[in-house]
Parts: C-alpha cells; structure tokens; sequence
C-alpha cells in the first residue's frame, strides 16, 4: 500500500484515526432510546436485588452490589435522556419507524428472524416444561432433562438452517455438543442445568 493511497498516514508517520472519525455521529433520538433501554435494565436490576434476603447487614448483602450498580446505571439512563431530550431526541421519536418495502424479501433478515424466534420459543420451553429421566447403568447414572431435549432440538434446527447439511449430520453435531456441555456441568461442575438438569 502506497503513502498517496493511505489517508491515516502523515509525511510525520502514521496517525491514529478513532472511532468517532469513521463511525455517523450518535443522534439525540438513539440517546434517548438508548436511555430508555439502560433505565429499564437498571430498574430491574435494582427490583431483583431488593427481592435478595439480607442475612445480617445491608452491605453485607448479595443484593447490595448489583442494587449499586443498578442506581448507577439509572442516574446514568436519566442523564443521557435529559441530554438527548435537551438535543430534540424526543421529537418525533417513533417517527420513521415503519418497515420499508420488501423488507421480508432479503433472505438473511428472514433467517435471522426465524433465528430470534427459534431461541426465544426455546428459552420458554427450558424454562416452564421441566422433567428428568434417570437410567442407572453400573456404578452410574445416566440423566437426560428438558434442557438436552429442547437444546438438542433447537441446536439441530439452527444447524439445519444455517450450515445446510442432512438432518442427520446436524443431530448428531447437536448431540455430542449438548450432552458434552451437559455433562461437564453436571458432573465436573457440579452445576444443575436448566429444566431439572
């Protein structure tokens, strides 16, 4: 590369271009969203501390740090969102937000969605369908809960849709991935997993 083609390098030497230099300038209307975002992760943040016992002395408490941080990151959301509204964020802040045409027709915005939905639907199953299967072969117990089942599931159909390759193939990948994590966990962790895992 050339020192005509290289914008970043001076007859002095080389200079360092930051991200504010190459990146679009942050708009008031992001700051006040992203306000909005910061405030509501900080309040519940600060509502799940709250609901932490307090064995002895508030300090002393396992809710007392992520409170801390949780009022900090509030006061912060609360700054940002003054400035923003101060800079005109809020006008017309839902302004613009309609879909474009054609919008589903890209194939990967498709996928992606299809991604979203497949790790959200997921998460809600590990979470409320709950059971263990328990085979004792020797000395050992084999145990096979919801959170194999639906990751196993879920990890096969996310391979099937991005890697391409047979059913078979991506099975049998998602089954040596999640018992391999699952039994590290369980037995050289000693960490419960999801789902009566």
């Amino acid at each position: 590369m050339s020192r005509d083609n290289d914008d970043s390098v001076s007859e002095d030497g080389p200079s360092f271009v930051g991200e504010e230099e190459v990146a679009e300038p942050v708009t008031a209307r992001q700051n006040l969203i992203a306000a909005f975002v910061i405030g509501a992760v900080a309040i519940l943040a600060i509502v799940m501390a709250l609901r932490l016992e307090v064995p002895e002395h508030f300090y002393s408490a396992p809710g007392f740090l992520p409170f801390v941080v949780g009022l900090s990151l509030l006061l912060m959301a609360i700054g940002l969102g003054v400035s923003a509204v101060r800079g005109g964020g809020a006008q017309d802040l839902f302004g613009g937000l309609e879909l474009p045409d054609g919008y589903f027709q890209d194939v990967e915005r498709r996928r992606t969605i299809l991604l979203l939905g497949i790790i959200t639907v997921y998460v809600v199953l590990v979470d409320l369908v709950s059971f263990e299967w328990r085979w004792p072969v020797g000395g050992f117990e084999l145990r096979f809960s919801g959170y194999e089942l639906f990751s196993i599931a879920a990890l096969t159909l996310i391979l099937r849709i991005f890697w391409r390759k047979p059913v078979p193939h991506c099975l049998g990948v998602s089954l040596a991935v999640v018992i391999a994590l699952a039994s590290i966990f369980r037995h050289g962790f000693r960490i419960l997993l999801p789902g009566l895992g």
